[in-house]
């Protein structure tokens, strides 16, 4: 079974710029946005025609370097 791009997720200063950004260039479709201001993040995704999805991630809870470690690829 071949491998595909589940989703993509990204940190960004801003979710709702960034998400315009990927409807308007790319075509994709986004979703609502979470939030969880316990935790200070919320996220939103895009997802695309392929079935691939674009995670737009945002946090005040956590400097450059500690958001980074959240970025990942999801393969199935």
């Amino acid at each position: 079974m071949p491998v595909r791009i589940e989703h993509l997720a990204l940190w960004t200063d801003d979710v709702e710029r960034l998400a315009d950004f990927y409807q308007s260039c790319s075509g994709g479709t986004a979703g609502p946005r979470y939030r969880n201001p316990d935790k200070g993040f919320e996220s939103r995704f895009v997802s695309f025609a392929g079935g691939a999805r674009l995670e737009l991630m945002r946090t005040t809870r956590l400097g450059p370097v500690g958001a980074a470690r959240g970025a990942h690829l999801e393969l199935h």
